[in-house]
């Protein structure tokens, strides 16, 4: 066992069992709950069992997986979750509490959560200033950051081919707001009077 390993079993071995986290943080791991705080608190208390147990590694597992209320292969994915949480700028505070029994640090993963996503959003948010476009509300068809130019409606473009017998025609069906400058030039060449009186 190396030193790391034998410091964190010392720093965390205060916990008798899942109700004593129930008692300290609020909260219950062994209910089926899928949000950050759960699920993290199951890691590191997964971890701190796997250390404490003895015997191989399945009888461990097994036993972890009653005492947490989850499969035995949840208890393999749990461990390798701990590692990715550890890591994680917000949830490294809940590992901080689960270490410390300190349930204010939950508060400040709250805080960091909010304070994470919210520059995440102004991030984006830039981004989009700077492009000059709305992401959400740009049409995916579009390519190559053309405008998009709106000649006549659905219904008039499809009478426009139909008058001039283009009925296998590239556009057919196509909405308006996906056709690009040069189509509507095509379009144009098919009959350019009749066009023109159309869109004027």
């Amino acid at each position: 066992m190396s030193i790391e390993k034998d410091f964190l079993i010392e720093k965390i071995t205060m916990y008798k069992s899942t109700q004593e986290i129930k008692e300290v943080f609020g909260i219950d791991i062994t209910k089926k709950n899928r949000t950050i705080p759960y699920v993290a608190l199951r890691a590191f208390y997964a971890e701190m069992r796997v250390e404490q147990l003895t015997g191989n590694i399945t009888s461990r597992y097994t036993t972890i997986s009653k005492e947490i209320g989850c499969n035995r292969d949840n208890v393999y994915n749990l461990l390798k979750k701990g590692e990715l949480f550890k890591k994680d700028e917000c949830i490294k505070f809940i590992f901080e509490a689960f270490k410390t029994k300190d349930k204010a640090l939950l508060k400040e993963y709250e805080k960091q959560l909010r304070k994470t996503r919210a520059l995440s959003k102004s991030a984006k948010s830039l981004k989009m200033f700077n492009d000059g476009c709305n992401y959400a509300q740009m049409p995916s068809q579009i390519a190559n950051n053309e405008k998009t130019i709106i000649k006549m409606s659905n219904l008039k473009l499809a009478e426009f081919l139909r008058l001039n017998k283009e009925f296998k025609h590239e556009l057919w069906g196509v909405p308006v707001r996906n056709i690009s400058a040069n189509q509507w030039e095509q379009v144009r060449s098919i009959n350019s009077k009749m066009f023109d009186s159309i869109i004027n």
